[in-house]
């Protein structure tokens, strides 16, 4: 059964870095015209290491954690909050799999993706991180 419901996606430095912004906005626009999934919010922030180490808390003990962190610093990043029915499932689909050699070719991180480090773009994976990674954002 299909479910309206929120979720969220920011794009990542190295978007605007390579200048893919208009060309992930237009292809995540495209899920308005195919799934009825809608953009209701969007801002440009900034992280701050408090945030970034609490979002990712998942992984912020890895070895790799600082050199992520630095990455995702280096530059301003784009938060887009979408609704619609199944919006989790339709934009995690829409991303395409963290590395760009294994996602789909119409993915977005298969159009565009360069590398598994080098994604893109972060989109909420359940109702439940959405709700955590908004609270986090919304204020930055």
């Amino acid at each position: 059964m299909k479910k309206l419901e929120r979720t969220l996606s920011f794009l990542k430095p190295q978007v605007f870095h390579n200048n893919l912004v208009g060309k992930i906005i237009s292809e995540l626009e495209k899920l308005k015209d195919k799934k009825g999934i809608t953009i209701v919010e969007c801002k440009m922030f900034k992280f701050t290491d408090e945030i970034l180490t609490s979002f990712y808390d998942n992984i912020s003990k890895e070895n790799f954690f600082d050199s992520y962190k630095l990455s995702l610093q280096e530059g301003p990043c784009l938060l887009i909050v979408f609704e619609g029915f199944n919006a989790i499932k339709e934009l995690r689909k829409k991303q395409g799999k963290t590395d760009p050699k294994d996602a789909a070719k119409n993915s977005i991180r298969g159009k565009f993706g360069i590398s598994k480090s080098n994604n893109l773009l972060h989109c909420s994976d359940s109702k439940a991180s959405f709700k955590k990674e908004y609270e986090l954002l919304k204020e930055l």
